[in-house]
């Protein structure tokens, strides 16, 4: 018995002497990415897929390969493959894509400030419209650039810088117009 008594203390301090070794070792940093570590948001998601609804009705599905969130702020910055989907109110229908970089999500209101390589695609009409930025407003039922701006719509092309619609695009205004026949924009 005294042996076995004698092996459990040599045992115990074989397992305090390990312990404490490794305690004293290197500081390998932190296990974070260095850029996560420098973020500022209060949260952050990876592959982004959020529902944007107003009154209950689905008006726009979101998607990014991340998402900033700010406890203190209704605006959500998202980044990398930015997808942006709009939804007939009435049928439910797409009714356009939106495409960049990077946006900025208001969601107080659901509006929206795309940028960089931003392209709108129109699904019922078939007009596309690139631009560096576009911003987009549902409740001022506007969409709408300051930037230079090219919007195609089957062989015709329409250059601009900026341009200003209603979300039905039956009111649309381009700022210093120049049209061409064929091409693509930019």
């Amino acid at each position: 018995m005294v042996i076995v008594h004698l092996t459990e203390r040599w045992m115990l301090g074989f397992v305090c002497v390990c312990l404490l070794s490794a305690c004293t070792g290197e500081d390998t940093g932190p296990v974070v990415p260095p850029e996560l570590e420098r973020m500022l948001a209060d949260e952050m998601i990876l592959n982004l897929d959020n529902i944007l609804q107003r009154n209950g009705v689905r008006e726009a599905v979101v998607r990014a390969d991340t998402g900033y969130f700010w406890d203190d702020s209704t605006a959500v910055h998202v980044r990398g493959n930015v997808e942006i989907r709009s939804f007939n109110d009435e049928t439910g229908a797409p009714r356009a894509l939106l495409k960049s970089e990077q946006a900025r999500l208001d969601e107080a209101d659901n509006s929206v400030t795309a940028f960089g390589n931003a392209v709108l695609m129109i699904v019922e009409i078939g007009r596309e419209i690139r631009s560096a930025e576009i911003h987009y407003s549902p409740e001022r039922n506007r969409i709408w650039s300051d930037s230079a701006t090219c919007s195609k719509e089957g062989d015709k092309v329409m250059e601009g810088s900026g341009f200003s619609a209603d979300l039905e695009f039956t009111l649309v205004e381009v700022t210093n117009p120049r049209s061409r026949p064929g091409g693509d924009c930019f």
